[in-house]
């Protein structure tokens, strides 16, 4: 979620994009779970989320099973083999040029549709060690990304001379782990009645 906040927070007409589609949908309301998979942008704005800076640049470690050949290297049996996922969601064969760039546009068709051949579920992992969670984690990051456009406008920070600061998006690895380097913006309720959902759950907690 730090990923999509960070570049949410310097691409602004991407933002307004996501949030006129989250209000076309919404018509005004909440999401729920009942919306999961109605709004395409939404979808491409999690996998795009998931392809720019995977969590996880690295796979969990493998075991070859059997001897293999692969673009023309052997692989004994018994070799370690770790998928290097941010390749992987970098391929400009696969996801179009300008893969550094932060571009959800990649994941739609010409008529605004997902495009179901696409994905980036490499960022999970593969094969029998892919990570189980991947289906909650999608429906979760849906939830969050979609109350967030529904509700909220994004800032990037602005410096002294009131000019925007551009955030830092080289990644500090920690581990096997891939986390944004601590940035600064702001948040900014869209309409009066987000302000209202926000007093009423102040008011129950």
């Amino acid at each position: 979620m730090r990923t999509f906040i960070l570049a949410m927070s310097f691409n602004p007409t991407i933002q307004k994009q996501g949030q006129q589609m989250v209000d076309a949908a919404l018509g005004g309301r909440l999401p729920d779970f009942n919306d999961y998979g109605k709004v395409p942008c939404i979808d491409a704005l999690i996998n795009e989320t998931l392809r720019w800076k995977p969590p996880l640049p690295l796979t969990i470690p493998h075991c070859s099973t059997e001897e293999d050949h692969c673009d023309g290297f052997y692989i004994p049996k018994g070799s370690i083999v770790v998928g290097n996922v941010c390749a992987i969601l970098q391929d400009e064969e696969t996801y179009g040029p300008n893969t550094d760039l932060f571009n959800p546009q990649r994941f739609l068709t010409e008529t605004g549709e997902l495009n179901k051949n696409l994905s980036a579920d490499a960022a999970f992992g593969y094969g029998r060690r892919q990570c189980p969670g991947k289906a909650m984690a999608k429906e979760f990051m849906w939830m969050a990304i979609t109350s967030i456009l529904a509700t909220l406008d994004i800032h990037s920070a602005v410096g002294e001379d009131g000019v925007p600061l551009k955030p830092n998006v080289d990644y500090l690895p920690r581990g096997n782990i891939n986390i944004p380097p601590p940035f600064k913006c702001s948040f900014e309720p869209r309409s009066t009645q987000t302000r209202t959902w926000n007093e009423d759950y102040t008011d129950e907690e």
